[in-house]
């Protein structure tokens, strides 16, 4: 019996490799202060306290990746005087906001068509996902939308009763 996928059905390598994590701990202007490479199977946060301990200064704020999160580290950073921030995530620039008054034109011209402008838009030069276009028109949107199915009409037969 042939294996499945035929006789040409071969076997994908497993990379069983050895692998490094790099750790960099830099001050707030981005300047290196710690470097230190782990094997890949270590865990993050197991490594944080030699970071920090490696640290040339003292740390005011301290913005990490998920795998830092634990909540012996937080206690320790929270008694040691060291906030553990948030990165501020607030909104960005928008590929669509070099086609906002276009935009804003064909709405007005009555076209609320999200996926033809979207095509326009992308003749015009945008790079952006036609959901991006759907929620611009969406917010925008004036009239309610028809379906495109027509009305369901009942028909009741008439009862027709002779004398």
């Amino acid at each position: 019996m042939a294996a499945k996928g035929g006789s040409r059905a071969r076997r994908r390598p497993i990379a069983r490799g050895q692998t490094t994590k790099i750790h960099v701990l830099t001050d707030a202007l981005g300047c290196l202060g710690v470097l230190l490479p782990t094997p890949g199977n270590a865990s993050d946060v197991a490594t944080a306290p030699a970071m920090l301990a490696e640290a040339p200064g003292r740390i005011r704020r301290l913005a990490a990746d998920k795998g830092y999160d634990a909540d012996w580290l937080r206690a320790d950073l929270r008694g040691n005087d060291t906030f553990p921030a948030r990165l501020p995530h607030g909104l960005g620039p928008s590929l669509l906001d070099p086609h906002v008054d276009y935009l804003l034109v064909r709405i007005g011209e009555g076209c609320d068509n999200f996926m033809a402008l979207w095509r326009e838009l992308r003749e015009r030069g945008y790079l952006g996902t036609s959901r991006q276009v759907h929620r611009f028109v969406a917010e925008r949107r004036t009239k309610s939308i028809r379906s495109g199915r027509k009305p369901r009409v009942q028909t009741i037969p008439e009862l027709v009763v002779e004398p």
